[in-house]
């Protein structure tokens, strides 16, 4: 469930005003007061706090204590989004589900208690006739430690009940009744304070004379970043956080081969094997997630002709999933999480590494443009597929390697390799469709004989075979097309400057 706030602190007395919305007055219906106490749970150094995820045990809601955990879907505008998930299970221990979710942030780290807080709640619930849009709870809460009361602090939460409530709006009214603005933060990192609000890990800034290792200390966070937000999508059954925690897995080992001859190799080594595991297991997903949306989206004209195929992608995508869950729980996991955060801060390289990156990356960039050139040259119109997801190979470490540079390179050369990355990225998606269609020619052929005996869906079949082959053969031509313009040389000057 997606939750959406906003906080307001409360510094005195407070009474709700009547609210409005359009000149209508919305109906405030005053709830039960709650009293809840609640315990957090975290790493010794607040990894979850300091990452906007929250995990505690609450009792004193109505209905049966539980668990519950928040992870971070954004703020906007003061408003904070989080995704909010509830399990069964006893104080003691966090669930293993839980637990499970937060591996990428606790990595290898024990979860144990850091707070208690006791929370005395009004609550009113706003409606614009039948229309429910949002709940107000003016929160008194006591930081405990046993029995001590340790600090207190007052704050107003204003939820939307529903997408798009205008919320924004609502406070801004409640600043008018006395309240004020606050940072839109968790009650138990309210809590806990400084240690709570230190930056996350693994969070580096580019500084400007930035040296090689500065570029292996980047791409290393930058994955890590996109890791960690992905890992507990993934694991939900998300088919963009199984797309987004491949993707930043296949771009910390394409960016770990462009420096290699910067990186320390027997890190390189140590790390590359486990990169390796979890990339499989995660791709087995994308590859059957992929597979199974192009199909039913091309077989919307023609509801039930090829069920029993979709069954058993289906089935295999479930066993898929279980399989990737299962290479995540895995202890070297959390520990390959634990070297990507330690290589944040003590980057592994060579001695070579010293070198300033402006000076440095163009020559990288262009030994992977070399290699795209000879693939992509070679290449006509009835060349193989297996030799067209070749170069697709190249277009990605290339597109990768200039992305890089863009983000380590000063203006305009940061600029020009934007752009060149912008197009090498529509070039891979061309490609990309020649490979989807390929993949899944070979998947309908070989089940078609085993699971499809009705000759209207054996009719169904070569009809989404010769669709597939129609959009592939477009993507093949706008391609071979577009790589002419591409491997011009003025995309590449910035390599010069």
């Amino acid at each position: 469930m997606r939750e959406r706030e906003l906080k307001l602190a409360l510094p005195g007395r407070f009474s709700l005003p009547p609210l409005t919305l359009d000149g209508r007055t919305l109906e405030a219906t005053a709830l039960t007061d709650l009293d809840m106490r609640a315990t957090y749970f975290d790493t010794p150094d607040l990894r979850l706090a300091r990452h906007g995820v929250t995990l505690r045990y609450r009792t004193g809601e109505q209905g049966v204590p539980g668990w519950t955990l928040k992870l971070p879907a954004g703020a906007h505008a003061g408003e904070l989004s989080r995704d909010e998930l509830h399990f069964d299970g006893l104080r003691r221990d966090p669930p293993a589900q839980a637990r499970s979710l937060v591996t990428a942030y606790a990595r290898a780290a024990e979860l144990n208690a850091v707070a208690t807080l006791r929370t005395k709640r009004r609550r009113w619930r706003l409606a614009d006739g039948d229309d429910e849009l949002a709940e107000v709870a003016d929160d008194e809460v006591s930081v405990l430690e046993g029995r001590r009361v340790v600090s207190r602090f007052r704050e107003l939460e204003v939820e939307a009940l529903r997408d798009e409530a205008p919320i924004g709006r609502l406070a801004e009214q409640l600043r008018h009744a006395g309240a004020i603005d606050a940072d839109p933060i968790p009650k138990v990192v309210r809590a806990l304070g400084s240690r709570a609000t230190a930056p996350p890990d693994a969070r580096f800034f580019v500084p400007e004379d930035a040296t090689m290792a500065d570029a292996l200390a980047f791409a290393v966070a930058d994955a890590l970043g996109r890791l960690m937000a992905n890992d507990p999508l993934a694991r939900l059954g998300s088919v963009e956080g199984v797309h987004q925690l491949r993707v930043s897995l296949r771009r910390l080992r394409s960016d770990l081969a462009t420096l290699e001859p910067f990186v320390e190799p027997i890190w390189h080594a140590k790390i590359e094997p486990e990169l390796r595991r979890i990339g499989r297991a995660v791709g087995a997903v994308r590859d059957l997630d992929v597979l199974i949306g192009r199909l039913r989206q091309d077989l919307a004209d023609a509801p039930g002709s090829l069920d029993p195929l979709l069954a058993e992608l289906d089935a295999r995508r479930a066993t898929a999933r279980t399989t990737m869950t299962e290479a995540l729980d895995v202890a070297s996991y959390a520990e390959l999480l634990d070297e990507l955060v330690s290589a944040v801060e003590r980057p592994p390289v060579t001695a070579a590494a010293e070198r300033s990156a402006e000076e440095s990356l163009p020559n990288l960039v262009l030994s992977a443009w070399s290699a795209l050139e000879r693939r992509a040259t070679a290449l006509k119109p009835g060349s193989e597929d297996e030799r067209f997801h070749r170069t697709r190979i190249e277009v990605k470490r290339t597109r990768y390697a200039i992305e890089l540079a863009s983000r380590m390179m000063t203006p305009p050369r940061a600029g020009g390799a934007a752009k060149l990355a912008g197009k090498l990225a529509s070039s891979q998606d061309q490609l990309g469709i020649m490979q989807d269609v390929a993949v899944a020619e070979s998947v309908v052929r070989d089940e078609v004989g085993r699971t499809i005996i009705e000759p209207q869906a054996a009719l169904q079949a070569g009809i989404l075979l010769e669709r597939g082959r129609g959009r592939a053969n477009a993507a093949r031509s706008d391609f071979l097309s577009g790589w002419s313009d591409l491997n011009r040389r003025r995309w590449r000057r910035w390599l010069e400057a």
